[in-house]
């Protein structure tokens, strides 16, 4: 038996782009028609769900999953109105001339959870916090740890291990840890007419009229940071922000492998800041900056790390806090305003 739904190439276009969360071109989605929705489930347990956003004609079965990265290009070049028909083994997408059947997959997981009732209350500034230091979380979904922006203690932190960006927030009372795709979520949210809610799995549930964000949480701890922070017996180095960013990406683009880093040393009157790098032919490509403060050091990053951590900052000078004589092994904290970030150096040849 054949079931058929209709909708607006428009529609569909747009509802994916907002739905969509991942660059994963095989993520999946599923049509419930009993609830009239369209969830897309992205990055583990984190879901985006668009309400309402498609308009039922005939007995459409209760739920129908499909990769959803293939229609996401596929409706970009199609103008008016789709038909969507299923039968027990595939959905047909029909729109003019265009035809594309594409094979149901199993529905596992994209379960839509209940809107909870209890409100998380959001002081000023924690959305800025969590966009500040979601960088810093590790891409590696098997470290849930490490992969989650922590809301703890007055502090929104996250960490990878190499690198770690903490900034202190006041009137946050919940303890929650959340997955850095709540950053791509805000940024489709209209945040002043927005619910915010959580639920009694640690998920935080973002809902507006036409559809609703449910991002998974971390129940276990977060990481121990405890001294990382102290500043006893650090010196400073002062340089240009996005003069350090534009050389620090420059090296980066000819370095010999993903893995070289990036040296920097101070010349000899400390007034000058030479930045190095081995290039693919075994050669060395330099860049000089000036420079105030500290002394003779020789010490080296990993330049996405680097990069990514100025760019959290804002002011136009950039200040290493530093252990004279141990550059090479003592992490580099960053501070600025509320906002402290702590990089740990790479061996350098």
């Amino acid at each position: 038996m054949t079931h058929t739904l209709h909708i607006s190439s428009d529609n569909l276009a747009g509802m994916l782009d907002r739905l969509r969360l991942t660059k994963d071109r095989y993520w999946t989605g599923t049509f419930v028609s009993s609830a009239n929705v369209l969830i897309a489930s992205s990055v583990g347990d984190t879901m985006s769900v668009s309400a309402n956003a498609v308009t039922i004609k005939g007995d459409l079965p209760e739920r129908v999953t499909i990769p959803l990265g293939v229609l996401d290009k596929w409706f970009k070049r199609l103008k008016g109105d789709v038909e969507i028909s299923h039968d027990d083994q595939m959905v047909t997408f029909t729109c003019g001339d265009a035809v594309l059947p594409i094979r149901t997959l199993a529905d596992a997981h994209n379960l839509l959870p209940e809107e909870p009732k209890a409100k998380f209350a959001v002081p000023a500034g924690v959305w800025d916090a969590i966009r500040q230091v979601a960088s810093f979380a590790s891409n590696d979904r098997d470290r849930p740890v490490l992969s989650h922006v922590h809301l703890r203690g007055g502090k929104v932190m996250a960490t990878d291990s190499y690198r770690l960006g903490q900034v202190t927030v006041k009137g946050l009372k919940r303890d929650i840890s959340l997955d850095p795709t709540i950053v791509k979520i805000l940024d489709r949210v209209d945040l002043d007419v927005a619910k915010v809610l959580v639920d009694d799995r640690n998920r935080l549930h973002v809902s507006e009229p036409d559809g609703r964000f449910v991002v998974s949480g971390y129940e276990d701890d977060p990481p121990k940071v405890d001294g990382l922070w102290s500043m006893e017996g650090r010196q400073e180095l002062r340089v240009n922000r996005k003069d350090l960013i534009d050389a620090v990406k420059h090296l980066a683009g000819v370095r010999m492998s993903n893995t070289t880093p990036v040296a920097f040393k101070t010349d000899g009157d400390y007034t000058s800041l030479i930045l190095s790098v081995e290039t693919a032919d075994e050669s060395t490509a330099t860049r000089t900056l000036p420079c105030e403060g500290y002394g003779a050091a020789t010490f080296g990053f990993n330049p996405t790390y680097l990069a990514e951590t100025l760019s959290s900052l804002s002011d136009e000078t950039v200040i290493f806090h530093m252990v004279p004589g141990k550059e090479k092994t003592m992490p580099v904290v960053f501070v600025e305003g509320d906002f402290a970030a702590v990089i740990m150096p790479v061996r350098i040849p």
